[in-house]
């Protein structure tokens, strides 16, 4: 969906939400009040702000400023500067949904030196998670380079039980979905001394894991002998990738 401005903003672009104010976008992007006003002469009262309204929002981009362009997307926008779309979305939260963008909109790309640091996705349980699993139960995916292109992808889980007590299971997997590609890793336990067991485990992958916003990440039981998979008790989103 593209929607058009008609005023180029010195910085990045914002749409207020309900219950935004100044002194709170302020704070959220650590400029001034004074900063924030001078860059918006267009709004005569500062205290009365509408939902839906554009304002400038003048922050320091440690790369350079880009101003969106009809037909471009984030995906677009990531392969022509060879940065992860987390790391666009990182440097720019306030692009709440990645699939919607405005011709005009100007954005953060972030400085070259910075594209490739490491992020990770929290995992959070899925309809399939027993109710019975304790409270601590999580998870959480970290994605890194790994030189010459590829990407490292480390998950572990906290509070899962042997996967014998769920089923015929024998293994947990972690697993990142690439459209119909699946990437995994088997999980290994390890059990600190009066602690819930830590299952966690590496792959090393040589496609870049944010080139499409719907890849998912999971961590779910599995039958390693006969290769049967169970639902996925733990899930994340790439995109969400922090």
């Amino acid at each position: 969906m593209v929607h058009y401005l008609q005023r180029e903003c010195q910085g990045v672009t914002y749409f207020i939400k309900a219950g935004d104010t100044f002194y709170g976008i302020a704070a959220q992007y650590n400029v001034s009040i004074q900063d924030l006003i001078l860059a918006n002469p267009q709004i005569s009262n500062p205290n009365i702000l509408y939902i839906g309204q554009q304002i400038c929002v003048p922050i320091r981009c440690s790369g350079e400023f880009y101003t969106i362009k009809s037909g471009e997307n984030l995906n677009i926008i990531a392969q022509k500067f060879r940065v992860p779309l987390a790391q666009i979305l990182f440097v720019n939260p306030q692009i709440t949904n990645p699939n919607i963008l405005f011709v005009g909109q100007r954005i953060c790309i972030p400085a070259a030196d910075e594209r490739y640091k490491g992020c990770a996705i929290v995992l959070n349980r899925t309809s399939d998670t027993p109710t019975a699993f304790p409270e601590i139960t999580g998870g959480v995916v970290y994605i890194h380079p790994a030189g010459d292109g590829n990407y490292a992808i480390t998950f572990a889980a906290l509070g899962l039980p042997t996967p014998q007590n769920i089923g015929d299971f024998d293994a947990y997997v972690g697993t990142l979905l690439m459209g119909e590609e699946r990437y995994s890793a088997i999980l290994s336990r390890t059990a600190p001394y009066e602690q819930e067991p830590t299952w966690a485990g590496t792959r090393v992958v040589e496609i870049n894991p944010f080139d499409m916003p719907e890849n998912t990440v999971n961590i779910a039981p599995m039958n390693v002998r006969r290769d049967i998979r169970g639902e996925p008790l733990l899930e994340g989103i790439v995109v969400e990738c922090r």
